[in-house]
């Protein structure tokens, strides 16, 4: 006679033993269910790895109900199973599965809800352990990406200081290549002012619109001109003319003579010799 403890289960599948389902042993010794047995190919016991043919029925005295004992016994395995899945290096796949089993076993006492308050404490505590590691790992993932972007910006800033060193740099160059030509333009200005002292003292002319015919003191001046010095050696410079001088009331009356073909006269044929125009002596 077999007498099975309330707790005794099939090693394979974990269901309790029951009228139901009831215990069969095999060759080794080992005992498991009938439904397990029969799935099992090849026909080898799952924890020994023994070979078996056939197996037996063990005939169980009864099997006790479920007491409040046992219900303290599983609420006290989960809360071990919390307190080990609690780890920061717990891997996901095993938290995940105690708290289904948590949620399972508290679904299936809902009648008291007042019962085990120290699993329903530990379960309360793991869900908020995972609340906050996963808020973590979001803060974790957004110091990441803003660090990415520091160091982009980093990067940026010291491309944007380079060339605006190498800018600064190609401009300074610049100021000093001008500031040496400029310097140099000073002194060949300064030795020309040294040679001719009294070129840069010629007088502006006046506007060709004010400038009349000239006259006697214009003559005078062109033939000895106001900035004629004995250190310059360069001509006096042009001076303008307005064109007044050229008008037909102002060229004095010529008498017409008759051409000798000899002379510097050039003969145009068609042009009447009344028509002829000669500019005024003090022009020349």
């Amino acid at each position: 006679m077999l007498v099975a403890h309330p707790d005794s289960t099939c090693d394979v599948c974990l269901d309790p033993y029951s009228t139901d389902k009831t215990p069969y042993a095999i060759h080794c010794g080992h005992i498991f269910c009938l439904a397990c047995l029969r799935r099992t190919e090849p026909p080898i016991c799952p924890l020994c790895r023994a070979s078996f043919r056939d197996y037996k029925r063990l005939i169980v005295d009864h099997i006790a109900p479920v007491t409040d004992d046992q219900a303290r016994r599983e609420a006290t395995d989960l809360i071990e199973r919390i307190a080990l899945v609690s780890g920061p290096r717990a891997p996901t796949q095993d938290v995940n599965g105690v708290i289904v089993d948590v949620n399972d076993w508290l679904e299936a006492h809902a009648e008291n809800p007042d019962s085990n308050p120290a699993l329903r404490a530990a379960f309360a505590a793991l869900q908020r352990y995972r609340e906050l590691q996963s808020k973590r790992e979001e803060d974790k993932r957004t110091l990441r990406e803003y660090k990415i972007r520091l160091r982009r910006r980093d990067r940026m800033a010291t491309a944007d200081d380079q060339n605006t060193r190498a800018v600064e740099e190609s401009l300074t160059t610049r100021v000093e290549q001008l500031e040496s030509k400029l310097a140099e333009k000073d002194k060949e200005l300064e030795y020309w002012h040294r040679t001719f002292p009294a070129y840069d003292q010629i007088p502006y002319s006046a506007s060709l619109d004010r400038v009349d015919r000239p006259s006697d003191s214009d003559q005078d001046s062109q033939s000895t001109p106001q900035n004629s010095t004995t250190n310059n050696p360069l001509p006096p410079p042009p001076r303008p003319v307005s064109l007044a001088a050229y008008r037909r009331t102002a060229i004095p009356e010529v008498q017409p003579q008759p051409y000798l073909g000899t002379g510097s006269a050039t003969f145009i044929p068609g042009a009447r010799h009344e028509d002829r125009v000669i500019p005024p002596p003090e022009l020349f």
